[in-house]
């Protein structure tokens, strides 16, 4: 039997992505942002330290009923680049740093989660390859846009609403993130309860 944490890394993907909500309503702009640096540092150790073991050992494998190794790929290299993303966050946030170093890493990080997301889509990957891979095209897509908000590049008039926009998709990707992971979590402890 093998080790499967995904479950975790979904349930941190959710608090990473709600935290960042949360930030982009209510401490984007705010001139002391030391505060939200914990949240970030606590979403990235999680993050990092499950996806380097996910994406340097590949401890889901191969069965004989189906071929799992892909979620290797997908959910343990996607979270390291969640993780150093998050760790960022949390040290610009620390320091009250401008986040302009943050918006490459973000932009980079939303490109290949929503390449993986239409994959997983497109080769019918996991349980439920249609609502798993447009939560992370979802969550791609708001990293995407907040990228700009991060470097600054800010249509006039139009910050409140898109922030508002990058928050509500973050949250549905978070929401159905959990969705998942709960489904997962009885899975797993009933399949584990089993003498």
């Amino acid at each position: 039997m093998f080790i499967d944490y995904i479950t975790l890394l979904l349930v941190n993907a959710a608090a990473g992505l709600l935290l960042t909500a949360f930030y982009l309503v209510w401490g984007l702009d705010r001139p002391h942002q030391n505060h939200w640096a914990a949240g970030f540092a606590a979403v990235s150790v999680v993050a990092l330290a499950a996806g380097l073991h996910m994406a340097l050992t590949w401890p889901v494998p191969r069965l004989p009923e189906a071929n799992l190794v892909w979620a290797n790929v997908a959910f343990g290299e996607l979270t390291v680049l969640a993780g150093a993303l998050f760790l960022a966050m949390a040290l610009a946030t620390a320091k009250n740093w401008p986040l302009t170093g943050v918006a490459p890493l973000a932009l980079v990080w939303g490109l290949t989660a929503m390449v993986i997301g239409a994959y997983m889509i497109r080769l019918n990957l996991s349980n439920a390859p249609l609502l798993t891979g447009s939560a992370i095209i979802l969550a791609g897509a708001a990293a995407v846009g907040a990228a700009p908000l991060f470097a600054r590049v800010r249509p006039p008039g139009s910050v409140p609403m898109i922030r508002g926009l990058l928050a509500v998709m973050l949250a549905v990707a978070a929401g159905i993130f959990l969705f998942i992971a709960a489904g997962a979590y009885l899975v797993h402890l009933r399949t584990y309860s089993q003498p």
